[in-house]
C-alpha cells in the first residue's frame, strides 16, 4: 500500500482536501464515508478491497488535528468490524510553511497555525496512549517540491 501510494501520490503539484480525497475515491480502491457525528468528521476514505484501511487527512490548521486523532480512534474501537490500520496522511513542516507564507511579500518562521507532521506527532504521542487503539497506524507527511524548496532555501537548509 505505502509503495502504491507513494507513486501515484508523486505526481501532486497541489496539496489539498479535494485533491487527495478525489485520488483515493477515484483510485477504485476506497469508499467515501460520512461523518461520524454533527461536527465529527469520519474518515477521508476506507478501503473497499479488504485490506481494513481508514485514511484521514490532517491537512488544515492545528485543530483539525484533534478532531482528526480523536475520529480515527472513535472509528479504531466503535464496533469489532471496524478499521484494523489507520492512515493519517498530514502536511509536512515545510508544506505548513509554505501554505502560510507563499503570498506573503515577507515571509516569516510561521505556519499560521497550521497542522504539520512534527506538531502531528508530539499529540499523537499523548494520545496514543489511550486503550484499545488498533496497532497498525501510519503516517504520510506529503508536501509539494515548490514548498520544499522554499522552506529550505529560506531557513537555510542544502
Amino acid at each position: 500500500m505505502a509503495d502504491w501510494l507513494h507513486r501515484e501520490m508523486k505526481g501532486m503539484s497541489v496539496i489539498n482536501d479535494k485533491n487527495i480525497r478525489s485520488f483515493f475515491l477515484n483510485s477504485g480502491r476506497f469508499a467515501k464515508t460520512s461523518a461520524l457525528g454533527r461536527s465529527t468528521p469520519g474518515p477521508c476514505a476506507i478501503s473497499i478491497n479488504g485490506e481494513s484501511l481508514a485514511v484521514f487527512l490532517v491537512l488544515g490548521t492545528n485543530d483539525q488535528m484533534f478532531k482528526r486523532i480523536v475520529s480515527a480512534y472513535q472509528v479504531s474501537i466503535s464496533e469489532p468490524e471496524s478499521p484494523q490500520r489507520l492512515l493519517f496522511i498530514v502536511q509536512s513542516d515545510s508544506e505548513a510553511w509554505w501554505r502560510t507564507n507563499r503570498d506573503k511579500v515577507n515571509l516569516t518562521q510561521s505556519d499560521g497555525n497550521r497542522c504539520s507532521k512534527n506538531k502531528f506527532v508530539d499529540i499523537f504521542s499523548v494520545i496514543s496512549d489511550w486503550p484499545n487503539w488498533c496497532e497498525n497506524i501510519g503516517l504520510i507527511s506529503v508536501s509539494t517540491i515548490e514548498g520544499k524548496d522554499s522552506y529550505d532555501s529560506f531557513f537555510g537548509y542544502p
